[in-house]
């Protein structure tokens, strides 16, 4: 028996993607609203269609998946947590896989340094496909050190292992040589319960002094809190965030005090951790 699942099944058990859709090509996830990505197309940002921290993620009966690529990229495939395929593809192919009898959670990572598209899913002797429930929810904004440049397997970037750890639903909204970029922040209904900011890498030495990183980062927080229970002091040229306890039903996209923020702020070798 074989169950080849639907664009809704597929759009239901995908995670860390704000739209997925259908055309000649294939199945896209963007991890970006149209605005954002108008902002990562100035030559100056540069811009991503990566499906950084994009996954398919599902329980499953299945004994075997049969996973169609239409595109190149690191693809990879974990088991109950565990990775059991793993290979950088430099064409469309079909992946087969057993997974072995009874109920198993099913990881399907796409690759963070190009764009993921896949033909199709189709599972044997699979009787459901219910998306995986999370225990959490993350949000991670930075630059290549938050797309998990240089990791063998993307499941192995800070972004990643943190997800993972957590048992998170994460969104990814790394990009690779960018700066703080004052138009990207937007409401896109996420609402997470932690907010993880690394910037300052391409800032430090460059365009800005660290008086400005401080000031983007305390903009950032300002802008996602919007007035509501957050306090931003600076103390010694740094920023710390600190969390106000109320109502946790009042909560909005980054707005109440019931969201953490953490800040990972790289300057040169050094690195702070503002909670």
């Amino acid at each position: 028996i074989l169950m080849e699942l639907t664009l809704e099944q597929i759009k239901n058990t995908t995670f860390g993607a704000l739209n997925v859709f259908q055309d000649e090509q294939g199945i896209h996830f963007r991890r970006f609203t149209e605005r954002q990505v108008d902002v990562l197309l100035n030559p100056k940002y540069g811009r991503d269609y990566d499906t950084t921290g994009i996954r398919l993620d599902f329980h499953t009966d299945a004994s075997r998946i049969h996973l169609y690529v239409a595109s190149e990229g690191k693809y990879e495939i974990l088991v109950d947590d565990l990775s059991v395929y793993w290979e950088r593809l430099n064409e469309p192919t079909h992946v087969f896989l057993p997974l072995g009898s009874g109920d198993k959670r099913v990881t399907v990572v796409l690759p963070s340094h190009t764009e993921g598209i896949l033909e199709k899913l189709i599972l044997d002797d699979a009787t459901y496909a219910q998306p995986h429930k999370h225990a959490i929810k993350f949000a991670f904004y930075g630059d290549s050190i938050t797309q998990g440049w240089n990791s063998e397997k993307d499941s192995q970037s800070y972004a990643w292992l943190t997800t993972r750890y957590f048992d998170a639903n994460s969104m990814n909204f790394g990009v690779g040589g960018t700066t703080f970029i004052p138009e990207f922040p937007e409401d896109i209904g996420f609402d997470p319960d932690v907010v993880i900011v690394a910037l300052g890498t391409n800032d430090y030495g460059k365009e800005k002094t660290m008086e400005q990183i401080n000031a983007d980062i305390a903009r950032i927080v300002l802008e996602q809190c919007h007035g509501n229970q957050m306090r931003v002091v600076e103390r010694h040229g740094k920023i710390h965030c600190r969390r106000q306890r109320h109502n946790a039903g009042n909560r909005g996209h980054y707005k109440n005090g019931g969201t953490v923020f953490i800040f990972l702020l790289y300057t040169g070798m050094k690195t702070a951790i503002f909670m």
